[in-house]
């Protein structure tokens, strides 16, 4: 477990309570609270654009937890990412972004009660040996625990995916 976040909160939780103690101002300390508050914002505004998977996949930047995952596949490059966005369609991912050329597909999930949501990037190489690699990174937008959604992401796209296989 990445252990970051926790110790980010809690040096946030420490400088605000020596802030208070100082100043005996209760609106001052709160303003150190605007720096988690903005990267989430900041997280939330970039998500739909596969030009900041940079952003999200930096290891610098610890706020994210990330499962990668690679499979490979002996269907041509672009069937399989025509079939990808086709199961990404009937599954419960949201279609973000896609650049066919660079075969690259992002999507996501929806932001509820038990998550500020996950990006998908889905990538597409030929291997030497005729196979293409799929590979895929699930990501949260914000925390360094995701409870297993990353994990549970892959599985539930895989599944979809070998569904839309079989006839």
């Amino acid at each position: 477990m990445n252990k970051a976040p926790l110790l980010f909160t809690l040096a946030i939780f420490v400088v605000y309570k020596l802030i208070r103690i100082y100043t005996g101002e209760s609106w001052l300390p709160l303003l150190i609270f605007t720096i988690p508050i903005g990267l989430l914002a900041f997280n939330l505004m970039i998500r739909k654009s596969l030009s900041y998977k940079s952003w999200f996949l930096n290891s610098l930047n610890f706020f994210l937890e990330r499962k990668f995952y690679n499979q490979k596949s002996e269907i041509s490059e672009d069937l399989l990412y025509d079939k990808i966005i086709e199961v990404i369609d009937n599954s419960e991912f949201q279609l973000l972004d896609t650049d066919k050329e660079s075969h690259s597909i992002l999507c996501g999930t929806v932001t509820n009660f038990w998550t500020w949501g996950e990006n998908i990037y889905i990538q597409i190489e030929p291997n030497e040996d005729e196979t293409v690699s799929i590979q895929f990174v699930s990501t949260t937008l914000f925390g360094g625990w995701s409870w297993k959604r990353n994990q549970n992401n892959y599985e539930s796209f895989i599944s979809s995916f070998e569904d839309s296989l079989t006839i």
